[in-house]
């Protein structure tokens, strides 16, 4: 007996998502490695917000990110950050789950040749605000 393809497709489709489910409420953040906000997007004056999905392996390592929303320098930046992050193992999804990390860039403040360092707010697990002060280009 032979399935129809549209079948075949559906099945597939449901056990990709099955074996990727949502992140319970109860995951949270073991290690993760602090976000920068590169000196080039200060310049640029890039801002914006970045939605970085990630697919967490059931040891909490991510496996795999996508990254849209902002400039592409913010979104590859939040993409590679992102990549680095291990959250707590869930005993409960026996392939992982997925989950979107928001990261918030800002630039605020008046231009200082002597910029203070960058504030970065942690909202775990889902959000990063990442905040600079605009520094004044060398002639």
């Amino acid at each position: 007996m032979r399935l129809p393809s549209a079948l075949i497709a559906s099945a597939t489709l449901i056990l990709a998502s099955y074996a990727h489910a949502q992140c319970p409420d109860s995951v949270y953040v073991r290690m993760l490695a602090p976000p920068d906000y590169p000196p080039i997007a200060i310049i640029a004056k890039l801002q914006g917000t970045v939605k970085v999905n990630v697919e967490i392996a059931k040891d909490g390592k991510v496996t795999s990110a996508s990254a849209s929303g902002a400039h592409q320098i913010l979104n590859d930046l939040s993409k590679e950050n992102a990549m680095k992050w291990i959250f707590s193992p869930d005993s409960d999804e026996p392939q992982g789950c997925k989950l979107t990390i928001t990261y918030v860039y800002k630039i605020e403040g008046k231009p200082s040749y002597h910029p203070r360092p960058h504030r970065v707010v942690l909202k775990l697990p889902t959000r990063v605000e990442i905040t600079a002060q605009p520094g004044i280009p060398n002639p």
